[in-house]
This record gives structure tokens, sequence and C-alpha cells, in this order.
């Protein structure tokens, strides 16, 4: 019989498992953070009064409290290890199980037998060069300057959408929807998506649905810092054969589809940013790809 393995991820896992060790702490704003002295000055987890101030999981330490300068930490796991004498991982393979659950509850077993304690993971042995199937295709980019106006928006979208429409063509890919992100100037995220009727690599497409998404969560003059446009649940070319729109114009279709394949070879040749759609080139940018 083969393996099954489930995986469940938890919402503010550390940061609900140290308010069970303080139920005092329940309804104030709280976190599970890194040693600012030994540079892991980060957010881990936090509970839901801390996400009322817009307190993020991975942001720094000093921003979190800017935010709310009246926010509780604590260290979780690390703490109730350290109570017993266990500081190391090899002090860890020498505990026995059993001490380890009645430490640590479900997380004791884990740590004793996954967490490299004692290397009984039994998860298949991959080469290096194994690559994993693209789950998605986006680009992200942080302008120099706070966008305001429709118009910049507009050029950001189609500028980000133009590198996905280019990449997913280049992989062989078809989006079958399409996510965007916008990031305000306080680093506060807002995400949409939506699943598209007909999968598709084509810009024109992409570029309609990430701005009507955009319109969703955005207002002018609220500045923007940072964009980001992604391809989601992607369908290799040769699986999409029998979603064909049967209500498109194929002369339509061919007349997105010729200038973008022109683009497409220049940008091989040249590089992505050789060639882009209208205005799109006058924004400055940091790019992130995923």
């Amino acid at each position: 019989m083969s393996r099954i393995i489930l995986h469940c991820d938890l919402n503010s896992f550390y940061a609900s498992v140290e308010l069970l060790s303080h139920p005092e702490l329940k309804d104030v704003p709280a976190a599970v953070c890194g040693d600012p002295a030994s540079r892991h000055g980060i957010i881990l987890a936090k509970n839901d009064p801390a996400k009322k101030y817009g307190v993020q999981t991975a942001e720094t330490i000093w921003l979190a409290r800017k935010k709310c300068p009246n926010l509780l930490f604590g260290g979780a796991a690390q703490k109730i290890l350290r109570k017993y004498g266990m500081e190391t991982i090899g002090q860890m393979a020498a505990c026995k199980r059993e001490t380890l659950e009645t430490i640590m509850g479900k997380l004791g077993t884990q740590l004793y037998e996954y967490e490299y304690a004692n290397g009984l993971d039994e998860s298949p042995v991959k080469s290096r060069y194994e690559t994993e199937p693209v789950k998605s295709v986006g680009n992200g980019t942080t302008f120099s300057f706070n966008l305001t106006k429709r118009q910049q928006i507009a050029d950001g979208i189609a500028m980000l959408t133009g590198e996905v429409a280019s990449r997913l063509r280049h992989s062989g890919l078809y989006a079958g929807g399409v996510q965007v992100t916008v990031r305000d100037p306080e680093f506060h995220d807002r995400s949409r998506q939506r699943q598209l009727s007909v999968p598709t690599y084509l810009f024109r497409d992409l570029r309609g649905t990430a701005m009507e998404l955009v319109n969703e969560i955005w207002k002018p003059p609220s500045p923007v810092r940072a964009l980001r446009v992604t391809a989601i649940n992607l369908v290799p070319e040769d699986e999409t054969f029998e979603q064909v729109d049967l209500f498109a114009s194929a002369a339509s279709r061919e007349q997105q589809e010729r200038p973008e394949s022109a683009m497409a070879s220049i940008r091989d040749k040249y590089g992505n940013r050789s060639i882009a759609f209208g205005r799109t080139q006058r924004l400055g940018r940091s790019d992130e790809n995923d």
C-alpha cells in the first residue's frame, strides 16, 4: 500500500499554542517572534487582535511595534524546551519520545521523529535536479514613487501582465485564473483573484481581468507602493484543446496572437525589457518574479 501524506496548514499556530499557556492574553495583541539580539527579529505568528493593527507575519519587530506599541511577545516551544534543559537537537534526540510527548503533546512526537532530531522522516528522496510542476507565474514590482493615478496603475498592470504573458507562452502554459495584489506605503497588501472562463496566455485577456480586480480593491488617489500580477490554476498547452471558446472570433484571437508572438520572439532574443506595450516603460521599478 502506498503512503498517503496529509498536510494541514494551521493559521497562527505558534501564537495559538502560546495562548493555551497564557489564556489571559487571548484578547490583547500578541505575537511569537525571533530574538532581536540574535538578528532574528521578525514576527513568526500573531493572534487576531494583533492582526487588527495590521501586524503581519515575517515583518520586523520594530515595524510591528510601530503599528501596535503595546504588542506582547512569547517564545512558545523554545521557552518550554529550555525549561527542561533542551537547547540542541542532540539533547532532543537523546530524550525519550514519551518525555517529549508529555512536555509538548503531539508537537513532541513531531520534534522527536520529523524535525531531524532522530532522522526518522520517511519522505521520498528527490534529486536536486528534479523540478516541481509550475503552479503559478507571477511578476511583482516596487515602484520608485507611489502611484496615485488610474493611468499609472493601468501602466503598471500592463507592464507586469505583459511579462507574465510572455513567460506563460515561453513555458507552454495557459492561465486558468488571475490574481492581483496591491501594496500601499504602509506595507498593507490587498489581493483579489478570479477564475477565467477560458484558459489563456494572451496579454489582452490577462490585463483586462487584472484591471477589473484592481478596480475592486483600489480607488484613486490612494497611494500604491507595489503591484503584483500572478497567473494561477495553470494548464499545459496540450490539455486546453477541450476548452476552446466557441463564441470567440477566430480572427480576433489571431489578431491578438500575431503581435504577441512577435513580441515574445523579440524578448527571447533581447531580454524581457527590450519591448513593452504602450507607455509601460516609463515607471521606475524593482522586480520580484516567481
